[in-house]
């Protein structure tokens, strides 16, 4: 919650569960509107490949989303988190890992699914993994893992275990930060999209054109967070019809 997340799309997987848990408990004290409304979605899903989907979706439309899981989901979600990375999505996996292999041992610690969640996906991937050693990094790096997701239009995978996630440690207080900014990377907001429509389609050139810049709804109703095209791909602007420019 302290790094922006509004949608958390998930499937119950032991020792990850406490992650959807506490991020509904804290959402329902710190997230609510004037009228009593939460202004935040946790979806429960069938399975681990829709919660992916679920939170790609979110992602897509502009939401800071993450899934949580553990090793056995990460498996069920390597394909869609290599669509998230060949399409440019920001979207944060929450990885409490348990010993394996397989379905594995679910009340036991391991950090076996580095090389798993590195090159997760068919095809040439390489993931940003971020790798807390006790809670106050858990607090720090999630946080900072939205932040990574929206400047490098990717997938970040937090890589924390079961012992993390489940038993007490004696750390360094976590501190709040009310001034705290949130880096959604190269955004376009709505005066930019248009007044950049005629154009849309040159090329941008540069080594940092890699990292392509997105528009984020609310700031242009009806639109989606669809990155602008790789230098070699031909780009094509879809707007809504209400909107001309």
């Amino acid at each position: 919650m302290y790094g922006g997340a509004t949608v958390a799309g998930w499937y119950p997987i032991t020792p990850s569960t406490s992650v959807i848990e506490s991020f509904d408990k804290f959402t329902r004290q710190y997230r609510m509107d004037e009228s009593g409304k939460r202004k935040a979605a946790i979806i429960q899903a069938e399975d681990e490949l829709s919660a992916m989907g679920i939170a790609l979706g979110a992602a897509w439309n502009g939401a800071r989303a993450f899934t949580a899981t553990s090793g056995p989901g990460v498996s069920l979600m390597t394909e869609l988190l290599g669509l998230a990375y060949f399409s440019e999505i920001p979207v944060v996996l929450i990885n409490v890992q348990r010993a394996g292999p397989s379905t594995g041992m679910p009340t036991r610690t391991q950090q076996s699914d580095v090389l798993a969640c590195a090159y997760a996906s068919h095809g040439d991937t390489r993931h940003v993994l971020l790798f807390p050693c006790d809670p106050k990094e858990c607090f720090e790096m999630t946080a900072k893992s939205f932040d990574l997701a929206d400047r490098l239009q990717t997938p970040v995978i937090v890589m924390s275990d079961l012992d993390l996630g489940m038993n007490d440690h004696v750390c360094m207080p976590m501190e709040w930060d009310d001034a705290r900014k949130y880096d959604r990377g190269k955004v376009l907001d709505r005066a930019a999209l248009f007044s950049a429509a005629p154009i849309f389609r040159k090329m941008i050139s540069g080594i940092l054109a890699a990292i392509m810049k997105a528009w984020i709804p609310p700031s242009v109703p009806d639109a989606a967070m669809i990155p602008l095209p790789m230098p070699s791909s031909r780009p094509v602007l879809s707007c809504p019809s209400n909107h001309t420019g």
